[in-house]
Order: C-alpha cells, then structure tokens, then sequence
C-alpha cells in the first residue's frame, strides 16, 4: 500500500481473503504469480522465492551475492530469472516444478544455454535487460533490444506475436525475430489485425500504416489529420472488419476503405466487447460506451462507482464475462450484466 506495508490476498466469489500475516516480510514489495498445474502461488521479494500451496508457505529458493530474482508464468508453469543488476546479467532461468525450482538455463558467458528441457514452449521479455526469451521446437533463443521500450503487442491469427516498440516493430516467428526499424514503423503504440489478416499499427506522432505480409504503407496520411491527431493505444476491431484507433480527438475508424469519427473526449485506449457488440474507450476519470453504430449509450463515472484519477489507459476481460480497466491510479473490475464496479 502507500504506506509500504507489504499485502498478500485474492478475491473469490466477491469476498476478499486477506493473507497478509503468512508473508515473511511485512513491508516493500511482492511480486505474484500462479503455477495453474501445481494449484500453488509463486511469490519473490527479489531476494527468495516462495510458494504457497494447500495453505502452506515455504521458501523454496533464496539469492547469492547480490543476485535478484524475478518470475513470470506461462500457461502451465512458472519460471524465475536469477540475474545480476550490478553486472546487467542473466545468470540461471529455473522452473517451478512439484514444490522445487529446477534449473533450465545458464549463462556461459557468451549466451544463455538450455541445460534441460522446460515443461512447455513459453515466451518472456524481461524489461529490465531489454530481452526478449523464448523457448520452443527451435530451442532457447533471445533477443537484446537495447533502449527499445515495448508499448504494444498482439497474437494475430496464425499465433505470431508481434511487438511494438519506440525503435519499431518485432515479429516473433518459429525461428527466430524479424525486426522492422523505425524508418518503416516508427514509435508503435497500438496493433489491429483486420479480417484479411492485414497488421496496422498506430503511432502517436506518425499516423497509421499497414503491413500486408509483404509490404508497409501509409494509411491516407492527409484524410485521418483530418478527423484525427495523436494515436494512443490499444486499438479495436468489431470482428466485421471495422477497426477502431483511439486518439486525441476521440475515436478514429476504418474498415479499410470507408473512414470516419465519434466522440469528442481524448480516449487514451479502446475496448470491444464482442459478445455485447459494444465498444468502450478510456477518457480522463471515466468511460464512455458506444453500441455497434457509435452511438453513445452511457458513461461510467464515479457517480457509478468508478473510483479513478487520472486516464484509463487500458482494458482486460477475464473467462468469466468481466470487463477489466487499468489506470494511473487503480484497477477496476466491471460487470457488464449489473454494471456493478469492484
């Protein structure tokens, strides 16, 4: 919290269970994350690694020197880079596995080697060192992309992942990356993929461009100036085709061809809600919906519970049907059923 009081909990059924007096540390911070297949929680105060499992909490692994830990999940597991901020250095990547942390990498000096095979192929950029890893049929490889920032990335619909970042843009494919400098995509903020499976990307200060599979052009620079400037993040698509670019005149769209606007507020991201056919668009402290013809339906604000300061800058749905919003001040869970805000 603000304070620094370290806090541990989760949310089940809509009631909160607090376990904040099982953590070793009170203060500073916690980092999460679930193993699906073990039912166990990983949890690292940079310094150990613990588990949680069947209401027991054990330390399973602590850091030498001055090495730090960091974790992140993939669908089945959940892996731990032990690195060296003083030396800017990976040194081991372990998995989790059945109450223990197994060793699948290390550095040798001149590359980080896969020493065992990980329970499954996962893909994981660590910020700190600029790196992107990635293990699959075609073994362990990495990407060092020094002084790129990611601000945006999609899995298009033959599983390829594509990175936006402030130096261009990243394609992950089976054997390695491409890599597309910033002369052809410069700044990516937000990526679509359109029912041709065509690639878009918007760029705050350089409009919007197309990537068909084979090449990269600009989209209509001097009609979109006309009923939009300043592409933020997180664009659309209703599924049919039209596309949506959030931006500093409101909503800016597209099906390729036909073009057009609504709404007058800066939307800082956008949200469609396939099953709803709504979409929603991030302002300043509140939320505006929009039906499938852009008409305004409604807005969530605090007179509705949500508790924001500042922008919404993006959004997340769960398996259950609910709506998520991220901020600079919070995070909110939405029900679009009852419109009940958490």
């Amino acid at each position: 919290d603000n304070s620094g009081v370290a806090i541990l909990g989760y949310i089940e059924n809509g009631n909160n269970h607090d376990l904040s007096d099982i953590l070793p540390a009170k203060t500073g911070n916690w980092f999460v994350k679930y193993a699906r297949n073990e039912n166990a929680v990983i949890l690292t105060n940079f310094t150990a690694i613990f588990e949680y499992k069947n209401n027991n909490f054990k330390e399973i692994a602590s850091s030498t020197g001055s090495n730090e830990f960091s974790i992140f999940e993939n669908e089945s597991t959940v892996a731990v880079f032990d690195y060296s901020s003083e030396n800017v250095r990976i040194d081991n990547i372990l998995e989790y596995r059945d109450g223990e942390l197994v060793k699948i990498a290390v550095n040798t000096g001149n590359e980080i080697k896969l020493i065992r095979k990980p329970i499954e192929n996962f893909i994981t950029p660590h910020p700190y060192f600029h790196l992107l890893i990635k293990y699959d049929t075609n073994g362990l490889q990495q990407l060092q992309f020094d002084d790129h920032t990611i601000s945006a990335g999609i899995i298009d619909k033959d599983s390829t992942l594509w990175l936006g970042t402030e130096e261009g843009l990243i394609k992950v494919i089976d054997n390695g990356f491409e890599t597309y400098k910033r002369e052809y995509l410069p700044v990516v903020w937000s990526m679509v993929e359109d029912n041709k499976q065509h690639i878009w990307f918007a760029s705050y200060n350089f409009g919007i461009r197309k990537y068909d599979g084979k090449n990269i052009t600009e989209f209509e620079t001097e009609i979109v100036k006309k009923y939009a400037s300043g592409f933020n993040f997180q664009a659309q698509t209703n599924g049919r085709g039209k596309m949506y670019f959030p931006n500093n005149r409101g909503i800016f769209y597209t099906d390729g061809k036909a073009i057009g606007k609504f709404g007058k507020s800066l939307s800082l991201a956008t949200y469609y809600d396939l099953t709803n056919d709504l979409l929603y668009s991030g302002c300043n402290g509140y939320i505006e919906v929009y039906d499938k013809n852009h008409h305004l339906l409604k807005v969530i604000d605090a007179n509705s519970g949500l508790g924001f300061t500042g922008f919404i800058s993006s959004f997340g749905s769960d398996s259950a049907g609910n709506i998520w919003f991220g901020g600079f001040s919070c995070v909110s869970k939405y029900r679009p059923e009852t419109g009940k805000i958490e």
